[in-house]
């Protein structure tokens, strides 16, 4: 297991926080390329690491390390090809906020707060976390540049993986509709498999490790 850590999380909480997709992209790709090589893999990105995931597969191309890939497993967050599309937060998130949202330079701090909770609807102490500001602003800072990279997602050629693809949707996801999940079989070139997980919200990985 190779567990990719962005900055701002984990022994990487001191870095700066990256906002932009292609940076936060480039700047994993050869410790993940250097890992993958001589080893068989599955890929699992959640959320943004979704199509994070989608897009270092591509950059290995032909390369050693791209000769073990068995797979690609994702959760919470739309195929490339929608995701590159969408505007602000995505349809999703514009329809449980209530309103549509340009950017995420536009949301208020109800929204980042009504957005953070639905991601994380089975955490009981994230309503304790928003009412501290100093611990409210440590959580919201890499989600809010998360947000920002995966606003930048623009550059998606649509180009399809020779890799089987499974994606995964809590039923109670409030976040990422069931019809945006499905479009990953737009970048399948192999098997493209859809489960919905019962009673699991945004949060897979944490509700249903």
């Amino acid at each position: 297991v190779y567990a990719v850590e962005l900055p701002g999380r984990g022994q990487r909480a001191d870095d700066p926080l990256e906002s932009d997709f292609e940076t936060l992209r480039s700047s994993l790709q050869a410790d993940v390329d250097r890992w993958a090589t001589g080893r068989n893999f599955i890929m699992w990105g959640d959320s943004l690491g979704a199509v994070l995931a989608y897009e270092l597969i591509l950059h290995m191309g032909d390369t050693m390390a791209a000769a073990g890939i068995l797979g690609l497993t994702v959760s919470g967050n739309a195929g490339p090809t929608v995701a590159a599309l969408e505007r602000g937060m995505g349809e999703s998130v514009e329809e449980y906020l209530g309103r549509q949202v340009a950017s995420v330079a536009d949301m208020t701090d109800a929204d980042w707060d009504k957005f953070f909770l639905a991601a994380n609807a089975k955490d009981e102490n994230i309503r304790q976390i928003l009412r501290d500001p100093d611990v409210r602003r440590q959580a919201m800072g890499p989600l809010m540049a998360d947000c920002g990279a995966y606003e930048s997602y623009k550059n998606c050629a649509g180009k399809t993986l020779r890799c089987p693809i499974l994606t995964l949707r809590g039923s109670k996801d409030q976040i990422t509709a069931g019809g945006a999940m499905e479009s990953w079989k737009l970048v399948a070139g192999s098997r493209c498999e859809h489960r919905v997980l019962q009673g699991v919200g945004h949060m897979i990985a944490k509700e249903a490790p």
